[in-house]
């Protein structure tokens, strides 16, 4: 095989959130009208109606909601200011496509990475945290998982205090595990 070792920082199973909802917050009923709305609008559009599209985060503070995780106010400000947003990032996506990405999993058997060295990074409050805790948690040795103090999902992408920790932990990591490695 070709991969020598497997880091991640703030990894995310888009797939499962689609599913389930961020921490499976989703019920079935929700989840089974998601799918039948994707349905629907699929049928409009191959019937030549307008494509819609949803956002992959908020575009304004207006549509967030007041319950929404810290996660959703985050990712507005990293995606959608000037903090990290590019020209021509549209920020959107078919929802008719919704069932292909209900059907992705980025997580699926890390086991099979075995025995290939896997190294998760996670911040301390990331609502995405048990993607990489439950991947971990299957993983075989060797494995590490890393917890960045006080840092978020979105924070460990641009605030230096945590993204330092991190790169400091790749370079330990990659630098054991492919030393020597061609």
């Amino acid at each position: 095989m070709r991969i020598k070792a497997v880091a991640t920082v703030s990894a995310f199973d888009l797939g499962r959130a689609r599913r389930q909802g961020l921490n499976d917050s989703m019920t079935i009923e929700q989840q089974h009208q998601k799918l039948k709305d994707a349905a629907e609008q699929r049928t409009k559009e191959v019937n030549g109606g307008e494509i819609k599209y949803n956002g992959y985060v908020p575009n304004s503070l207006e549509e967030i909601p007041e319950n929404a995780p810290p996660m959703y106010r985050q990712g507005y400000e990293y995606y959608r200011t000037d903090l990290a947003k590019h020209p021509r990032s549209e920020n959107k996506y078919i929802f008719s496509n919704y069932a292909e990405q209900v059907a992705f999993t980025a997580f699926d058997r890390p086991e099979f990475v075995s025995p290939r060295p896997v190294l998760f990074i996670v911040g301390e409050n990331a609502e995405s945290a048990y993607f990489s805790k439950e991947a971990y948690d299957e993983a075989l040795e060797p494995k590490e998982y890393v917890v960045v103090p006080n840092a978020t999902h979105i924070e460990m992408y641009y605030k230096l205090e945590y993204v330092n920790q991190a790169v400091e932990k790749l370079c330990e990591f990659y630098g054991k595990n492919l030393k020597g490695n061609k």
